[in-house]
């Protein structure tokens, strides 16, 4: 990459909590290298540590060119630097969803679970949850939110499936259906764009920054289905928000 004009850094080598990089002007080599240490400060914060020796030399006319070569270098890391701070402090460059803190409402949910060889499709979940708000809307309720949708995989390749509902009044459950509460709590938010399989990838970054920022996990996280996703064809429009409770 290059910074401070023609300047050019390239990674050289990787070690524990450091990377070499090399530098030099754009089409001379890598004449010269600097280590950046990476330095843990809190939980949420790091101390980037970039050093470098610029070798010079006897002859006045070489040794005053090292030094102009010196003066521009810092110049580049110091660009460098500003821009990994920007860059990393944006959560979503990190982990690749945007993530927030939040408080869950006081709602009460219809459940309803099923069983499915491969993951399931659009078709199976819609049906199950067309099958829910059709309860609901017999016993005059009303939906407050998104369904929610939690995926468990199992073993020889099935997945169990837990959609609910949140409403407006609590609902007797039946053989099929299951009421559930779910109280105030805080919750860390993420929210992606894309298909299922971006929507999962997002959970495992969630579950990331939790372990990251060491929270402590309370319940089942879910995704929030903002999109029907049965009335768009094009997943790359479909925004799904994961959610997990926590401590």
């Amino acid at each position: 990459m290059a910074a401070g004009g023609a300047r050019v850094f390239a990674l050289t080598g990787k070690y524990y909590h450091a990377a070499e990089l090399g530098f030099d002007q754009a089409g001379g080599g890598f004449r010269d290298s600097g280590r950046v240490n990476i330095l843990p400060l809190t939980l949420d914060s790091l101390l980037l540590q970039w050093t470098c020796v610029v070798p010079t030399s006897g002859n006045p006319l070489l040794r005053y060119a090292r030094y102009r070569d010196a003066i521009g270098l810092k110049k580049a890391m110091d660009v460098m630097l500003e821009n990994a701070r920007a860059w990393m402090e944006k959560k979503e460059n990190v982990y690749g969803i945007d993530v927030w803190n939040a408080i869950s409402k006081d709602s009460v949910l219809l459940i309803a679970k099923m069983k499915t060889v491969g993951y399931p499709d659009t078709k199976d979940i819609y049906k199950t949850i067309g099958a829910l708000r059709k309860y609901i809307a017999e016993h005059g309720a009303k939906e407050t939110d998104h369904p929610m949708l939690h995926v468990t995989p199992l073993e020889n390749g099935q997945y169990e499936s837990m959609i609910g509902i949140a409403t407006d009044v609590a609902l007797d459950g039946n053989a099929i259906f299951e009421r559930k509460r779910f109280i105030p709590w805080k919750v860390v938010v993420g929210q992606t764009r894309g298909g299922p399989w971006k929507a999962e990838r997002a959970m495992k970054q969630l579950q990331q920054y939790l372990t990251d920022y060491e929270k402590v996990t309370m319940a089942l996280p879910f995704q929030l289905l903002v999109t029907e996703r049965d009335q768009e064809s094009d997943t790359t429009n479909w925004v799904t928000q994961v959610v997990q409770p926590v401590s």
